[in-house]
This record gives structure tokens, sequence and C-alpha cells, in this order.
């Protein structure tokens, strides 16, 4: 039988834990042609809720952009025009491809699997000719929503901010998305802090441009019950207790908790009662699977990086300049303190929540505390 937990990645409906107020809330968004941003924690499951709540409105198609890995005004525009192009519907393909003419996309149908193949060649990746493309590409998707209504979804929205000329790029973006009154823009990212900055941060163009929408983890009883289903009907149960032991230890995200179920699933047999004996079993299939790229973020810290992120990774402690957290770390020295949090900030190890600095992967934490 097949493992029935998915994570680090999009779900499908089958495997899709329902949201009905945080659904009704976007779909009324949408429905209006009203401009969303999404707020959440990485793993939350921001994306799958997008999708799950645009996909069900019939009258719009749904193009979605992930500009993860996007380097210059080229890359996007790129991802913008790949996005549209990279479709088996023959019609919407045709009128795609038509409509995205003027950026000199070559587009071609696989007869037989209907697949796409998408090439561009987008000149110069850089300066203001670039961004004037990015300008075309997204008048062009507006010009496509009034042959046939979209909603358009920009996932990792934060990496506009690494392009050298990010500043510009977002200001042009929004002179040319505040025109586009009935095209519903959906914003999402997986780095908070930077999704703040564009959207919340009154000096950036993006400021109020979007209602927020605030997602955080599923209800215990509703998503306990989700998954206390799904290896039930997988030939397995499960001890209300592992539950129990899984928030103990931090886990609180839709998707991490989705993994160590995965994990617990891996680890126990067809017709298994599993039990809280199974979880350090699961801890350890994770910690296997994953090692390698543990122990190479570690040999990239600084020694007092590595004292802050070990004494991070074992609370509680009354703030990361206090004097038990200087004492269980032996870093003494307040700018040392600050300086290695930056670091491991920088390297998107660790993230803050309410100022509180946290290890974005507890899995990572549970690691070191064990393994260091």
């Amino acid at each position: 039988m097949t493992n029935p937990f998915a994570y680090g990645r999009v779900v499908d409906a089958a495997q899709y834990c329902t949201r009905p107020k945080l659904q009704k809330a976007l779909k009324s968004m949408m429905d209006a042609g009203q401009n969303a941003v999404l707020f959440g924690e990485r793993r939350i499951g921001k994306t799958s809720l997008i999708l799950h709540v645009a996909k069900r409105l019939r009258k719009s198609r749904v193009v979605y952009f992930d500009f993860l890995a996007c380097h210059s005004a080229a890359d996007l525009t790129e991802r913008i025009a790949r996005g549209v192009l990279e479709t088996p519907n023959r019609t919407f393909f045709n009128l795609a491809l038509k409509v995205f003419s003027a950026l000199k996309v070559t587009a071609t149908l696989d007869p037989n699997s209907g697949v796409p193949s998408v090439s561009m060649s987008l000149q110069p990746s850089s300066g203001p000719e670039a961004v004037n493309n990015l300008e075309t590409a997204l008048d062009r998707l507006y010009t496509l929503h009034q042959e046939k209504p979209l909603i358009a979804v920009f996932d990792e929205f934060q990496q506009v901010l690494a392009i050298p000329e990010g500043a510009q790029i977002l200001a042009r973006m929004r002179s040319r998305i505040q025109m586009h009154a009935s095209l519903p823009y959906v914003f999402s990212g997986s780095i908070r802090e930077d999704m703040q900055k564009i959207f919340s941060d009154h000096t950036s163009p993006f400021y109020k441009s979007a209602l927020p929408l605030e997602i955080e983890a599923i209800e215990r009883p509703r998503f306990d019950s989700y998954l206390s289903k799904r290896f039930r009907e997988s030939g397995r149960m499960i001890d209300p207790a592992v539950f129990d032991k899984i928030y103990e230890m931090g886990i609180e995200v839709t998707g991490d908790i989705q993994q160590i179920c995965w994990a617990l699933w891996i680890c126990s047999a067809s017709g298994e009662t599993i039990g809280t004996e199974k979880i350090d079993q699961a801890l350890e299939q994770l910690f296997a699977m994953e090692s390698r790229n543990y122990e190479d973020t570690v040999a990239m810290l600084a020694p007092s990086q590595l004292k802050v992120l070990k004494t991070l990774a074992a609370p509680p402690f009354n703030g990361a300049y206090s004097a038990d957290f200087k004492q269980r770390s032996g870093v003494l020295n307040n700018q040392t303190i600050k300086k290695a949090i930056q670091r491991l900030e920088d390297l998107r190890i660790i993230f803050r929540v309410k100022g509180i600095p946290r290890i974005s992967n507890p899995y990572f934490g549970l690691w070191i505390k064990k393994k260091l």
C-alpha cells in the first residue's frame, strides 16, 4: 500500500485537509477580483490552500508562477511566460502563444502527449530593457485575462527582493498590476519577514496593495482527525498520544507534521497500532535521510555561531541575550550573539516569530539536540 502522507510539495485533492474558514475568505477575495497576500510560516500549506480554492472557481483558469531562484528581471519574465504557456490545453495554449508573441517566445505542443515545449532567449537579463520586458509580460497576462478570465498566483514572491534591482522591479510591477482591475493576483512566499517588507512596510510600492490573509496551523482536532483517518485507510491505527508527543517536541506546522507521519508509516507494518515508542525510530529515519545536509550546514558555521544554534535548539530560555542563554551557550558578548543570529538568519537556518529566533526546520533542531 502507498504511503498516504505527502510533504514538501503541493498536495492533491485526495491529500488535502480542508480549511473551511480560510477557503471561504480566499474564495470571496478571488470572486471579487481582489488581490490577496497570504502570510504564514514555511510549510504551513499556503500554496496548497491557494490552488485548492482557485481550481474550484469554474469561470477562471489558474496560472501559477513560482519565482523561487529567480535572479533577474529576465528570469521573472520567463517564469511568467512559461507559467502561461506550459499547459496541455490546446485552445488556451494557442491563445496564449498569440498574446505573448511580442516577447519572441518559441513554443510547440507535442502532437502525441500534448506536452508543451517552450524556449525563450531574453536579452538583456537586467537593466531598463529587461524591466520593460517584464512590464510587457504583465500586460500580456492581463490581455489574456480579458480573453479568458484568469487568477494569477505569484509564489515565492519575496525572491524579488533578492534581485539587485529588486526595488525598481517592485515599483514597476506595482505600476502595471494596479491597472489590472479585474484580474486577481494572489501573492505568497516562504519567508514571512520579507513578504511583510513588501506588503506591510509603508515605503514599499506594494504597501496595502493586497488584502492580507493570515494562515495558521490547522486546528488540532480537525488535523488529528484527518491524520488518523489517513493512517486508518492505509491499514494502520495510531494512538492519539503520538500527536500529543509530536506537538510537545515543537513540531506544529502542517508540512512538518505530515513529514513525521510519513516516517511513522514507513516504520510500521500493516495492521499495527502506532504508539509513542515509534517516534524515535521515525526521527532516526528522517535523520538518516538528511544527516549529510545537516552536517554540511554545521560545517559552514563558526564556533560561536554553532554554540548559539545549539542553544536555540534546546529551549526554553529567557531571550537570546539573557544570562541563562549566555551561560548555556558559552557566548557571553551581546555583539557576538547578535552577529551569530544575523548569520544564521542570512543562511535561512533560523527565522523570527514576534522577534524571537526559531530554527526553521524543527528536525534539524532535534538532530542538533540529539547528535551534537
